[in-house]
């Protein structure tokens, strides 16, 4: 997580401008943080049902959804059971390369579609290949792909109303705040007067295009962090408290189990048993 929620993909090879993260796996209470980046990301979900945050609507995500994440939409994936997905994060400059007007371009984001299905599974069959010809063979795949979605679920427009737009700036200022501040103390007075609106709108439109309330955000970005600190060797429980912004380890504690299902104490020796 960086200091603004908004990602930068960076790849070594030029001419593979793509991420392909596979069998991603997230079980309750699996969230993710807001983020948003210029790449278009498609997502294959595997197993299990989730559900994605995307554009200020939720959708659902069954087996066999492909679920594509328009450019800088931000979003949220979460699960109250669990959920496998493939995650494809394809570069702006791919499209740009071929002749795809990304930033005027918006798919539809839930595709139910066989061929669509079909031409994904190549794709993830192409980074696996390890033969003559990858990176043509990865690039060709990826390219079927995205024709196909442009000339069958893609139109022109906009990505947000005047309104929309409005209040997707408000969430991104408070995210990138709270991200840079959230191990010191935060209120929503300080929120509010880095915003520019009251802190009754701030709340309003933060839940309305995050689903989390702006303390739970909070609250996630030092869990985040706390289970960082506790995946080190040397950390203590204290450390994990106090370094990620809690005031209180009992409601650290408390909160930290929320989110993880398991208290820092077992997080903490889970890590350790995985590391002998």
């Amino acid at each position: 997580m960086n200091n603004t929620s908004f990602e930068v993909h960076t790849h070594k090879n030029k001419r593979l401008p793509f991420y392909l993260h596979k069998n991603i796996g997230r079980s309750h209470p699996g969230i993710t943080l807001s983020t948003w980046h210029p790449a278009v990301e498609i997502l294959f979900c595997k197993s299990g049902n989730g559900s994605v945050l995307c554009n200020m609507i939720n959708y659902n995500l069954t087996v066999g959804d492909i679920f594509i994440i328009n450019s800088n939409y931000q979003h949220t994936i979460s699960t109250d059971t669990a959920v496998k997905y493939d995650c494809l994060i394809i570069d702006e400059t791919f499209f740009e390369e071929n002749d795809i007007d990304i930033k005027n371009t918006i798919f539809t984001s839930s595709v139910n579609d066989d061929t669509a299905r079909k031409l994904f599974s190549k794709v993830t069959e192409s980074f696996d290949n390890d033969g003559l010809y990858k990176t043509a063979t990865i690039r060709s795949s990826i390219l079927n792909l995205l024709v196909y979605l442009c000339k069958n679920y893609s139109a022109s427009g906009t990505l947000y109303s005047e309104a929309g737009a409005s209040c997707v700036e408000i969430s991104k200022i408070a995210i990138g705040y709270i991200n840079a501040h959230f191990t010191e103390q935060l209120t929503l007075d300080m929120l509010a007067k880095e915003t520019g609106v009251n802190k009754y709108h701030l709340c309003h439109e933060f839940k309305r295009v995050t689903s989390h309330t702006v303390f739970s955000y909070i609250n996630l970005c030092r869990c985040e962090k706390a289970a960082q600190i506790l995946s080190r060797k040397d950390s203590a429980i204290h450390d994990a408290c106090y370094g990620s912004g809690f005031e209180s380890p009992a409601y650290f504690a408390k909160t930290f189990k929320k989110y993880y299902g398991v208290s820092p104490s077992a997080y903490k020796k889970a890590k350790k048993e995985s590391r002998t």
